[in-house]
């Protein structure tokens, strides 16, 4: 009996270290239980975090290609611009050339009688119309010399083989 009752009290400790025990586990889970449900809220926060940061990268990725594209249209338009701005210039110069040389003769056509200015210039037209004709003419006999030059065909006797090897070498290219 005295075996019983030494069970017994053996049995009432250990159910009431296991009571504890069981009691201090179920607080340590329930912080875990805590813990994993604040890390997991967190882990959610940081993934749609995550997300508005790609999306933000993706939208900023795109604006850069877009600004790029801009740019590099600006930059052509500044080259056409540049270049008009050249080509203008040149013009300009030309023109202001022109403008001195009208600007002396007409400073000599006031100096002269009309009767004289008329005299001085009617050689220099059929002069010119001479000089015309003949760089037309030579200019029309240099073009037609290059022609006939190129359409000169060349004749030559070619053997079978010769000529289904050239067919050949043709269909290739």
């Amino acid at each position: 009996m005295r075996t019983i009752i030494v069970l017994l009290f053996a049995v009432f400790i250990g159910a009431g270290f296991l009571l504890a025990d069981n009691m201090h586990i179920r607080q340590d889970f329930t912080v875990i239980k805590q813990q994993n449900a604040q890390l997991t809220q967190e882990n959610n926060n940081l993934i749609i975090e995550r997300d508005t940061v790609i999306a933000n990268l993706n939208e900023s990725n795109q604006k850069n290609a877009e600004l790029a594209q801009k740019n590099q249209m600006q930059d052509e338009q500044i080259r056409q611009l540049i270049s008009e701005n050249t080509n203008l210039k040149d013009q300009n110069i030309s023109l202001q050339r022109k403008a001195e040389r009208i600007s002396f003769f007409n400073s000599f056509q006031s100096t002269l009688p009309k009767a004289l200015s008329f005299v001085i210039l009617l050689p220099i037209v059929p002069a010119s119309m001479a000089a015309t004709y003949i760089f037309v003419r030579y200019n029309k006999n240099h073009t037609q010399h290059k022609d006939t030059k190129k359409r000169q065909n060349t004749l030559v006797q070619l053997t079978d083989d010769e000529v289904k090897e050239i067919i050949r070498i043709r269909r290739e290219k």
